[in-house]
């Protein structure tokens, strides 16, 4: 009852280095559309814009940077301001919302790892859709791109994604 969240619907808890927690919630129904992020410093409760419903998945880097993914684009708040990844590997569909591709982790270097939307296929008949996973590495300059065709990868479903101490990548696929 204390905490100011728009909604009670909480999607995401990260926190930074300094303990400072990013609490994503659902959609709020009173406040300005996009104001579903709250976060608590131990003393303030305060909001960011962008996070709504639309938003997949959210994570903080080693430098307190917090990346936000949607079907659309993926943005990067450094504590002050808001900027796009430049050309992130972002399939928009208009299945996207039954679909969510919503992996986003980063390494002890500050690299972005995500998974992404190769392809839609469909079957022969065009009445079921396949969907096609693949996943992303961003080093703060380009954008390298592993599916089942480049890579070990399987043509699967991105599950999980985590980076362990030593930059091993792990992604759990089904």
């Amino acid at each position: 009852s204390k905490a100011l969240l728009h909604d009670t619907r909480v999607r995401q808890i990260a926190t930074n280095s300094s303990g400072d927690a990013f609490i994503g919630t659902g959609d709020p129904v009173f406040v300005t559309y996009g104001q579903g992020l709250a976060t608590y410093n131990w003393n303030t409760w305060s909001s960011l814009s962008f996070y709504d419903d639309d938003s997949y998945v959210f994570n903080i880097d080693k430098y307190n940077n917090l990346y936000i993914k949607n079907s659309n684009e993926l943005k990067k708040f450094d504590g002050t301001n808001w900027t796009n990844v430049p050309n992130a590997p972002l399939y928009h569909t208009p299945y996207s919302s039954a679909y969510a591709i919503n992996e986003l982790t980063t390494d002890t270097s500050g690299g972005i790892w995500m998974d992404y939307l190769t392809h839609i296929s469909t079957d022969s008949t065009g009445q079921y859709m396949f969907f096609h996973e693949g996943v992303a590495h961003y080093d703060g300059i380009n954008w390298t791109l592993y599916n089942n065709l480049n890579s070990p990868l399987p043509d699967a479903s991105i599950v999980s994604l985590q980076v362990d101490s030593r930059n091993n990548v792990w992604a759990l696929v089904y």
